[in-house]
């Protein structure tokens, strides 16, 4: 199995595609310019304070504002006042941008947590004795670094790939961050004595593809890059990552692979363009001759399971079943695909074995279960109907 991650850039946005065995499991774009970039961490203006709400925009930027909601009302800026935000969620349809004054610092292993006091460890590291190794290694150097002299609360978050890194790695990623962070707060101080009335950005989060970078590639993955100049931070950034993780760091890749040349763009050469015109359409072809409907609603996404021409098996509930276990690959591929966020509900054909039902929430699950979203699934109730929440990647 082999995978493949494909970046590229114009001058309107940067996308990136990643390919499993040349099909197409992930798509992302983010636009180059006027997006406000979730991470960002701003030096804002509160504008706008509604205590009714308990929330208030704070302008980031010239003509942005983002939505800042807060537990009570006292917990608000003062119109006027200058107050740190990070973005917490981009801009969706006609919703602001939402921020937050709890600030966090994502890193390859782990993330920093501005101001709170414990570690936590990914749900997806799952051997007992390595979580509790984490926990304890990552708690101890918080003290060490408290007895250093650091001025400064903070919680740790290990990530899943940290399962099998070594400890040294961790700890040289967190004491990076925190050099990270008290710039950051250093430079705030710096903006409330300067008293300007302008929204100063403090720390700029890194652009789609590498974050990707950071957050996702393997060591194993092969990664193509057709823009020079992406390329260029690209490798820049891969350097930067192994001088603050060390020598030990294992899971990065070796190198980066710039592709230019061809007759067409690199998309099209991989063929992700063809493969993103068939993902955008309502309904998805089984290859047994059923199809999955994908309909959006304000409230939720529906997801019905149409038999078709399927006549697979030799009773109906055989093709029931079958219909049903292709249509549970190809729902969990679309919702990674279309990064599909929020309550999705999905219409099985009604089966009458019950050990066909189990085998379908099992297929369901481990299809699944590759999904680097947060996902809760629910059993499949007596209408056929499976419920599941998930995160926007």
């Amino acid at each position: 199995m082999s995978r493949q991650w494909l970046f590229t850039r114009d001058a309107l946005r940067t996308r990136a595609a990643l390919l499993e065995d040349g099909c197409l499991l992930e798509y992302y774009e983010e636009l180059c310019v006027g997006a406000i970039r979730r991470g960002s961490i701003y030096a804002g203006i509160a504008r706008d304070v509604a205590p009714a709400i308990e929330a208030a925009f704070v302008e980031v930027a010239p003509g942005e504002k983002v939505f800042l909601q807060q537990d009570t009302p006292d917990a608000l800026p003062q119109t006027g006042e200058r107050v740190m935000v990070q973005i917490a969620q981009a801009a969706r349809r006609t919703k602001a941008p939402r921020a937050s004054r709890e600030l966090k610092l994502p890193g390859r292993f782990v993330v920093l947590m501005v101001g709170a006091d414990h570690v936590g460890v990914s749900r997806r590291i799952t051997d007992t004795a390595r979580r509790e190794a984490l926990r304890a290694a990552l708690q101890q150097q918080a003290e060490q670094f408290k007895a250093e002299g650091l001025d400064q609360e903070f919680g740790v978050i290990v990530r899943s790939r940290a399962a099998s890194e070594d400890l040294s790695v961790m700890e040289a990623e967190l004491r990076s961050l925190l050099r990270a962070c008290l710039r950051i707060q250093e430079r705030f101080a710096s903006e409330q004595q300067a008293r300007g009335s302008l929204p100063v950005c403090l720390h700029e989060e890194l652009l789609l593809p590498l974050r990707l970078l950071r957050d996702r590639v393997m060591a194993t993955d092969q990664v193509l890059i057709d823009a020079k100049d992406l390329f260029d931070e690209a490798t820049a950034l891969l350097g930067e990552l192994r001088a603050t993780l060390g020598a030990c760091v294992s899971d990065l890749p070796a190198s980066l692979e710039f592709s230019a040349e061809g007759p067409a763009p690199l998309f099209e050469r991989a063929g992700v363009e063809d493969q993103l015109r068939e993902a955008a359409e309502r309904q998805v072809m089984l290859p047994g001759g059923g199809s999955i409907v994908i309909d959006f609603t304000e409230a939720l996404i529906a997801i019905d399971v149409n038999s078709g021409s399927s006549a697979g098996g030799d009773s109906l509930e055989a093709t029931a079943f079958q219909t049903n276990s292709e249509a549970a690959v190809a729902v969990a591929r679309q919702l990674r695909l279309r990064n599909i966020a929020g309550l999705v509900i999905v219409d099985f054909i009604e089966m009458r074995d019950p050990a066909h039902n189990e085998e379908l929430m099992h297929i369901f699950t481990e299809a699944l279960s590759d999904d680097p979203a947060r996902i809760r699934l629910l059993p499949l109730d007596e209408l056929g109907l499976a419920k599941l929440t998930r995160k926007k990647q």
